[in-house]
């Protein structure tokens, strides 16, 4: 059934010019798809690297069909840029259009490669948010610019709980200075990847540089495949760590990977953190409609936590029986001497105990269009499908060295 126009949700987002970046990512195209077809937003300034027809390439790979309903709606306007460049790389007559009429900002846009150097992540996580919030002062109708970062950004803090605030450290401005001309690295040794400093320091960065603005801070925790919207599974594979670190763990490698426990435990029993992409979108755009300031977390404790313990079951439980005796064995161990295998030192966090509070988004509605109870939304059944496909996928990329990869999985 169709949403009565008179919801004030509705209302509220069909009166809203949005400015969105990052719309061919993961929670980028999810945010596009309820910006103009579920919430019927009068218009989005989508700023994309080339031009449209990349887009909607990308689109169609990442979303099928679905990419269609978003054309069809005429709401979006192609706005060609670079986020390194000055004013975005826009064109002086978009960024025109754009200062006159945007009421909401989105920035969903992010370098998340965690093997990319430093200055490549300042450039492109820290310098282009700062070079987006300078021109959005000028935006003549703005409401909220909401700038997307991350769970992880306070990744050099002790395990435990981790406050909706930003954690002031050092000496940003000295800091970005000193990598951007080559002399240093900041604190970059205190997180598990560049990619975590890199939004830490944007963080603190646009709330000192940019007081005056009507700024949302989103920090989800890792984003999984979407629960039902635009629909199951949908997410493109490189922007779901989880879903990369189930495939790692289903590869047919054998061995070990040695992981070290969480503290005060034998094994993982620390909830490794993930909310689905679509959820997430829901939080966020709950706080545009409120039009809250500051940070919020978007992370499982307004889903489903689940342990490292929990992931590792998955992926035996799920995998083909035959794939089950060549699968690397997950050991737990405190001992100096043996190596941190290779699985646990890429994923850095996988034994940490962070627990992001939500507090903030306990009065969100949890029925209506943005609402977070995901009704008719069965968990179980979401961890099996997506495990289903990841066995497809990494079928596909063994079949023409194993036989045995070519067997359909019995899931």
């Amino acid at each position: 059934m169709e949403p009565r126009r008179s919801d004030p949700v509705l209302d509220f987002f069909s009166r809203q010019t949005v400015f969105l970046t990052g719309s061919t990512g993961g929670l980028g195209g999810c945010l596009l798809y309820k910006l103009v077809v579920t919430l019927g937003v009068a218009k989005v300034f989508a700023l994309v690297r080339g031009d449209a027809a990349t887009a909607k390439r990308k689109w169609a790979a990442s979303m099928g069909s679905k990419s269609e309903d978003i054309l069809r709606t005429g709401k979006i306007v192609f706005v060609p840029g670079d986020t390194t460049k000055p004013s975005l790389g826009m064109s002086p007559e978009h960024r025109a259009e754009i200062q006159d009429s945007v009421t909401l900002v989105i920035h969903a846009a992010a370098d998340i490669n965690f093997r990319d150097p430093l200055p490549v992540l300042v450039a492109n996580n820290t310098s282009s948010t700062l070079e987006l919030a300078s021109m959005a002062r000028d935006f003549k109708k703005l409401h909220l610019f909401v700038h997307v970062s991350t769970a992880y950004v306070n990744s050099f803090l002790e395990d435990g709980e981790v406050a909706e605030e930003v954690y002031r450290v050092g000496d940003p401005e000295k800091e970005i200075a000193d990598i951007t001309a080559g002399r240093g690295s900041g604190r970059v040794e205190a997180y598990p990847w560049p990619y975590g400093y890199s939004k830490h320091l944007t963080e603190q960065l646009v709330t000192l540089r940019f007081p005056q603005l009507p700024l949302l801070i989103v920090r989800p925790s890792c984003i999984g495949p979407a629960a039902q919207v635009p629909f199951p599974q949908y997410m493109p594979v490189t922007s779901s760590p989880l879903s990369n670190f189930y495939a790692r763990l289903l590869f047919p490698t054998g061995g070990t990977n040695i992981f070290p426990p969480c503290r005060g435990s034998a094994s993982g029993t620390n909830v490794l953190d993930e909310i689905p992409v679509d959820l997430a979108a829901n939080i966020l755009l709950q706080h545009t409609y409120l039009r809250t300031v500051g940070v919020v977390h978007a992370s499982s404790s307004l889903y489903v936590a689940k342990t490292l313990d929990d992931y590792l079951a998955d992926a035996r439980r799920y995998a083909p029986a035959s794939w089950r005796p060549r699968m690397a064995q997950a050991i737990f161990s405190t001992d100096n001497h043996l190596a941190t295998g290779k699985l646990a030192n890429f994923y850095a966090v996988l034994s940490r105990d962070w627990r992001f509070r939500t507090s903030r988004s306990r009065d969100l509605e949890q029925d209506g269009i943005l609402g977070l109870s995901l009704k008719g939304h069965d968990p179980e059944k979401y961890v099996e499908d997506r495990l289903r496909l990841i066995v497809k996928q990494v079928k596909q990329r063994f079949k023409a060295d194993d036989r045995s990869m070519n067997e359909e999985a019995r899931l």
